[in-house]
């Protein structure tokens, strides 16, 4: 009875030590992929806003909305050489991996109204010439085409932003 008490402590250690060392395994070789998974699924220990600090302290670039680029779920590119991904504002601090190759897509998902079913109409269209050929094939309510053109969703359409990535509050 005693030992059923302390195995339960030792057993509930050892089914987190895989996961744990997978994760961290992960996040050394495989940053950008491991941070976007996490905000894909939303483990609820950290809010969305901690888990992309935390992308940028490793200098990976956060890519705005695109309707043409981004997915239901945050999405993992490669970024060309010539991306300011903010490897020139300092070092990425002890212990973190260097991940200016890569950039995290937010995700259409996110939206603000947005229903799974806009989010496959939009996918399924991708890509869109203008936002009246959007408007046209996408179906979506006018509330949901006005947050996805107030986020940014037709920036780079329109080469309003290039290849600007998402500031800091403030930036």
């Amino acid at each position: 009875c005693s030992f059923a008490s302390f195995g339960f402590c030792k057993a509930h250690a050892a089914a987190f030590a895989l996961p744990t060392y997978q994760s961290a395994w992960l996040k050394r070789h495989y940053p950008a992929h491991f941070l976007a998974g996490l905000l894909v699924h939303d483990p609820g220990m950290y809010p969305k806003r901690l888990i992309i600090e935390e992308a940028r302290r490793m200098h990976i670039a956060i890519l705005g909305l695109d309707v043409n680029a981004s997915a239901a779920g945050y999405r993992v590119e490669q970024l060309p050489a010539r991306y300011p991904t903010g490897a020139g504002q300092g070092r990425v601090p002890a212990g973190l991996p260097d991940g200016s190759a890569w950039g995290i897509r937010l995700a259409l998902s996110q939206v603000q109204g947005i229903s799974a079913d806009d989010v496959q109409r939009i996918e399924a269209g991708q890509p869109y010439q203008s936002l009246s050929d959007f408007c046209a094939r996408a179906r979506v309510d006018f509330p949901v085409a006005e947050n996805l053109v107030l986020t940014g969703g037709f920036d780079r359409l329109y080469g309003m932003h290039g290849e600007q990535r998402v500031q800091r509050p403030g930036q």
